[in-house]
């Protein structure tokens, strides 16, 4: 059986969490916090255009040389997929991802 853990990065960009309604960490918490997921072999991280500064604070912190692959979602205004896909790009400072999840279908 293959199981891939994902970091979350909801906290990057918002207070989020049953104990955490106030505090977004640093750029040099997120640094470090990428920096460990990434020696002890973590290769996923999750984020959203919804989740407050969350690709912005990743596009900050992720080195070129990273490891990691990506998976970002769609707001929910599906009618405008392009354009908000094209903006995380921009905010994660990536070419591409490894994947898009699209919230509301319609």
């Amino acid at each position: 059986m293959i199981t891939k853990l994902a970091l979350g990065t909801v906290q990057f960009g918002m207070p989020y969490g049953v104990s955490n309604s106030t505090v977004v960490p640093s750029h040099a918490e997120v640094t470090d916090i990428l920096a460990l997921a990434q020696s002890s072999g973590m290769t996923l991280l999750d984020t959203a255009a919804t989740y407050g500064g969350s690709e912005e604070a990743l596009g900050q912190a992720l080195p070129s040389n990273h490891r990691f692959n990506i998976v970002t979602k769609t707001g929910k205004n599906a009618a405008n997929l392009e354009n908000t896909f094209t903006q995380s790009l921009a905010k994660l400072r990536q070419k591409a991802v490894y994947g898009l999840l699209v919230h509301n279908t319609e």
